[in-house]
C-alpha cells in the first residue's frame, strides 16, 4: 500500500524535521513510537493535540473521531479559506455541517484554530499511523491545499526529510463521505515490553461499552487480527478507544472498530 509520504512527494509536498516552533501534533501515544521527539514537543512552549485520544502531556486539545482525518483537515482548510482574502470556490461545495457532525469537530472550533495559525509559522507533525492511512491519497490533496493557505511545516513520524520538485494543481474531493466509528474502537500501537502484549488497556467507558470488568480475559476481533488479553483498565484513558499494545504493528490504519466477547 502506498504511503503517505509518498503520495506527498508526488504532489510536490516537501516533509522536514522536527525543529522546535509552535507544533502542532497530530496523532496517539507517540511515545509509543518515538519518546525523544514526544518530550520534544512538550517541551516546545505554544503545542496542539489534534486526536481521538487524549494525552495528559498537552493542555490544549482537539479531539475527532477516528477514522475522519480527512474530514478534520477539510474543516481546517475551510476554515483558513473564510479568513483568506483569495477565497477558492471549490470549497463552497463542502458539506460543512455533515463534515462536522462525523468528526464531531465544530465549525467555530475549527475556525479559531485557523485564527491563531493564519499569520504563525507552525511546523505540523503527524504520527506514524497517518503514513499507513487508508485515506493517505485525499490526506496528502487536502494538506497540500492547507500549505497553500498558511506558512507550515509538515513532519511525519519515522519519515525522513524529503524534498519534491514536481508541480501538482490537483485538488481534493470536496464530496466525502466519512466512515463511522461506531461502538468499541482499539487502537494497535507498540508495547512497552511483553508483558504489556498480554492486555487491552481501556478506559471505565470502554470496559462498560465491552460489558467486560477490570482482569476479565476476552477475544478483541479488529481489522487487523484476532487476540486474546486480559481487560487492564486505565483510568488516564477516556472514552470507548482502547489500546492494544503489539510487538509488531499493524500495517494499514492504526485505528479499528472492534468486538470484545468474554473467553471462559
Amino acid at each position: 500500500m502506498k504511503k503517505l509520504s509518498s503520495y506527498l512527494l508526488e504532489i510536490g509536498v516537501d516533509l522536514s524535521s522536527f525543529k522546535s516552533k509552535p507544533t502542532v501534533f497530530f496523532g496517539t501515544q507517540l511515545k509509543r513510537d518515538d519518546e525523544k521527539l514526544y518530550e520534544d514537543i512538550l517541551s516546545t512552549q505554544d503545542k496542539l493535540l489534534f486526536a481521538p485520544i487524549e494525552d495528559s502531556g498537552f493542555e490544549n486539545f482537539i479531539k475527532y473521531e477516528a477514522g475522519t482525518e480527512r474530514g478534520v483537515l477539510a474543516l481546517l482548510a475551510n476554515a483558513f479559506n473564510e479568513l483568506s482574502s483569495k477565497k477558492l470556490e471549490a470549497l463552497n461545495s463542502l458539506d460543512e455541517g455533515y463534515i462536522s457532525a462525523e468528526c464531531n469537530v465544530g465549525e467555530e472550533e475549527a475556525l479559531e484554530f485557523a485564527k491563531k495559525q493564519i499569520n504563525s509559522k507552525t511546523v505540523w507533525i503527524f504520527g506514524s499511523e497517518w503514513e499507513s492511512h487508508k485515506d493517505a491519497k485525499e490526506i496528502a490533496l487536502w494538506l497540500k491545499l492547507i500549505k497553500s493557505q498558511i506558512d507550515v511545516e509538515y513532519v511525519i513520524v519515522g519519515v525522513k526529510e524529503q524534498k519534491s520538485t514536481k508541480i501538482d494543481t490537483s485538488l481534493p474531493d470536496m464530496d466525502m463521505e466519512l466512515e463511522s466509528f461506531d461502538g468499541t474502537v482499539v487502537f494497535g500501537c507498540l508495547s512497552f515490553n511483553e508483558d504489556e502484549e498480554s492486555f487491552i488497556l481501556a478506559s471505565p467507558q470502554f470496559s462498560i461499552a465491552a460489558k467486560a470488568k477490570d482482569g476479565n480475559k476476552v477475544l478483541v476481533k479488529s481489522s487487523f487480527g484476532e487476540y486474546i488479553r486480559f481487560l487492564k483498565i486505565d483510568n488516564n484513558l477516556k472514552g470507548t478507544i482502547a489500546l492494544l499494545p503489539v510487538g509488531k504493528l499493524p500495517s494499514g490504519y492504526r485505528y479499528s472498530k472492534s468486538s470484545i466477547t468474554l473467553v471462559g
